[in-house]
């Protein structure tokens, strides 16, 4: 049993046949360091967790028991639909509650939002727009008076630079010894206009940050080009489906019909539909894909013109779907398409058992993605797409086990439970280091 003393806890590497010792063991130590894929996760000794370090439990009950014991705080520019299990989830993990402080906006751009929360403090306040476009700025009023009243023991807030409000509450932070985690999408979706003076605002504001999490590993790498200390740096896979308890749907080893492609998401330009339906009017006559759109937003018209011009009879839209109604559409397809922005649904349909296309996405494709489980196109090539979707369509048996290994990425790696128990690590990592009993 190896136990190296380090940094007033244990760091256990392997217990073995040695288990019956180490419940004598654990009145010693009030920490155990646990190395789990790859990183160090400190959890408090309890008989809760010797089941897990003594081999007598799975690993999925690890996220039963890595908790952190103080108040945090997070601040969201708007609380998205899909963010509310994310939240309610979290709150179970901490002892000590979450607060959540959101604004809402006059346009969410389709972006279906939530006013119901199950935490233990939820504050929503305007979001107040100043200029636009590039100029853009926005303020959340009463952001540092509620960080005064709900007093967290760590304070996760929106890494865009646009938030003015940040700021003042970073600071309030600061000076109460408070650790600060910022969080966000790496810098994918910076536009060129006054991009050197929006770089050095965004980057002013992620080097106040004690530890900053990025939702992909693309994110990380541009994060880190911008200065930021990587050890500071943790990734929480975007995801917003749990572990699958189901298995990946038997699906037919040939097409009916010729095959079902199948978009999930916010319609507006920047999904890039237009792309998909060239692509598939370009396909040769022995492929007859149909095309099922789910999803609302303020380009549904539009989209639904051109698909009519391009497509005529081909492309069927669903509107916006939830729950079982959105579980259907997913299993009754044969290959997921997004050929633009976005990135959110990827991981859902991969929990579903589907292969996937995408472009440039929203960083995260590149971790969910691969060559076992889908295609990255070239972003703004039809010709690519239809390339992808010819090879796609050629080989039903090959893109149903593509399929197959995507259900297991999602189930094994990249879900919304790995996704918490990233959260809770890099909470719990920025109150050790930065918090008031850190050595300073």
């Amino acid at each position: 049993m190896n136990m190296p003393q380090r940094g007033g806890g244990v760091s256990i590497t392997s217990i073995g046949d040695h288990a019956h010792h180490f419940h004598s063991f654990c009145s010693s130590v009030k920490t155990v360091e646990i190395k789990l894929n790859g990183s160090i996760r400190p959890m408090k000794l309890s008989s809760a967790v010797l089941p897990f370090i003594t081999g007598e439990s799975t690993v999925n009950d690890l996220d039963q028991i890595t908790t952190f014991s103080g108040r945090v705080a997070i601040q969201d520019l708007v609380l998205p639909l899909y963010r509310k299990t994310i939240y309610e989830r979290l709150e179970k993990r901490l002892d000590g509650g979450l607060g959540i402080f959101t604004g809402v906006s006059p346009n969410t751009h389709g972006v279906v939002v939530s006013d119901e929360l199950a935490v233990t403090e939820n504050r929503t306040v305007p979001n107040r727009h100043f200029l636009g476009g590039p100029l853009e700025v926005i303020w959340q009023s009463g952001f540092t008076g509620w960080l005064k009243e709900f007093r967290p023991d760590v304070a996760i807030v929106s890494g865009n630079a646009r938030l003015f409000s940040t700021k003042g509450g970073v600071r309030w932070l600061k000076s109460r010894g408070i650790p600060v985690v910022g969080w966000g999408l790496g810098t994918l979706m910076m536009g060129p206009h006054l991009r050197g003076m929006r770089t050095a605002m965004r980057k002013r504001l992620l080097h106040t940050f004690d530890g900053l999490i990025a939702y992909s590993s693309k994110a990380k790498e541009q994060y880190i080009e911008m200065g930021v200390d990587p050890d500071r740096i943790s990734i929480a896979y975007n995801a917003i489906a749990p572990r699958p308890d189901h298995p990946a749907p038997d699906r037919s080893p040939s097409f009916e019909g010729g095959g079902r492609l199948l978009f999930v998401g916010r319609l507006y330009p920047g999904k890039r539909l237009d792309l998909l339906f060239d692509a598939v009017a370009a396909l040769s006559e022995r492929f007859m894909p149909s095309i099922e759109i789910v999803g609302d937003g303020p380009g549904l018209e539009a989209t639904r013109a051109l698909a009519e011009e391009r497509l005529p009879g081909r492309v069927t839209f669903h509107g916006a779907l939830y729950g079982e109604a959105l579980d259907d559409a997913f299993q009754a397809a044969d290959l997921f398409i997004l050929p633009g922005m976005g990135g959110l649904a990827i991981q859902e349909a991969m929990s579903w058992g589907l292969p996937i296309i995408a472009a440039e996405g929203d960083g995260t494709q590149f971790d969910l993605v691969r060559k076992d489980n889908g295609w990255l196109m070239e972003p703004g090539s039809a010709d690519s797409l239809r390339g992808i979707l010819e090879a796609a369509l050629s080989d039903c048996p090959a893109l149903r086990a593509k399929g197959i290994e995507s259900h297991r990425i999602v189930r094994d790696e990249l879900n919304l439970d790995r996704m918490i128990d990233a959260m809770v690590a890099a909470i719990d990592d920025a109150s050790r280091r930065f918090g008031p009993s850190a050595s300073r």
